[in-house]
């Protein structure tokens, strides 16, 4: 229902108004993102141990929501750290306005990743 009422409630703004829908979407801030990116740990203890350190670190210094791992909050991006569910793996996700920043943000959360334990970026 909410794709469909999306769609007729977009198609009515561009209908009635005097802007195309690309220049809808050019208007729209650009953001930079990493995919998916999993790191690998030797046992699951280990990859608990690594975020739970993560956790404290994070929160101790950041601005941070600490549901299923922790997200950390910048004015212009975020970080997500996250313990796999099902194999001795952490997850990372990070996305940025900038290109720059998306690279420190990266940096910041592997750095210190690699400070509580050994991980391993999967190929």
């Amino acid at each position: 229902d909410d794709a469909i009422y999306a769609a007729a409630r977009l198609i009515r703004i561009i209908a009635n108004g005097t802007k195309s829908i690309l220049d809808y979407t050019n208007e729209l801030t650009h953001y930079y993102s990493t995919p998916e990116t999993r790191l690998e740990t030797e046992s699951d203890e280990e990859k608990f141990k690594i975020v739970n350190q993560a956790v404290d670190f994070f929160t101790a210094n950041y601005n941070c929501i600490t549901i299923d791992g922790v997200r950390l909050q910048f004015d212009d991006g975020w970080g997500l750290i996250r313990a796999s569910n099902t194999q001795p793996v952490i997850v990372v996700r990070m996305e940025a306005r900038t290109e720059k920043r998306l690279n420190e943000i990266k940096d910041l959360i592997i750095n210190k990743l690699n400070e509580f334990g050994k991980i391993k970026v999967e190929d």
